[in-house]
């Protein structure tokens, strides 16, 4: 019996996590560094990204630090104009609120679908 799509979505997501977390992808350790580094790659400047963003430098400033969170209903403009992946941001948003054991389940942040599914409403 073929498994629902969001169940698939669900693990895929999770084995990407996996992957983040253990250095697979690259060595981001937050969604900040995460950000940093695509926008460094696509040679777009803090003032640039901000601008396109509609939001103050001085935020994308913050996190990219780790001082301040990327807005959950603004990832998919972020995603757009610095081209990464649903999958890889997702992952490490949710590496960033639950390192560790997940509060609700007590499972691995790589193991925990109830972070996945907070994370993608």
């Amino acid at each position: 019996m073929k498994k629902p799509i969001s169940e698939n979505i669900t693990k895929s997501i999770a084995r990407s996590i996996n992957a983040l977390l253990s250095g697979k992808l690259g060595s981001f350790t937050s969604t900040g560094h995460l950000i940093k580094r695509t926008r460094l790659k696509n040679k777009i400047t803090q003032a640039e990204l901000a601008k396109r963003l509609n939001v103050s430098s001085a935020f994308v400033s913050k996190v990219e630090s780790g001082r301040a969170s990327w807005p959950r209903n603004r990832t998919k403009q972020l995603r757009k104009i610095l081209k990464i992946d649903e999958k890889i941001l997702i992952g490490a948003m949710v590496s960033d609120d639950y390192r560790g054991e997940c509060p609700r389940c007590g499972k691995q942040s790589w193991e925990c679908t109830c972070a996945i599914e907070e994370a993608r409403k």
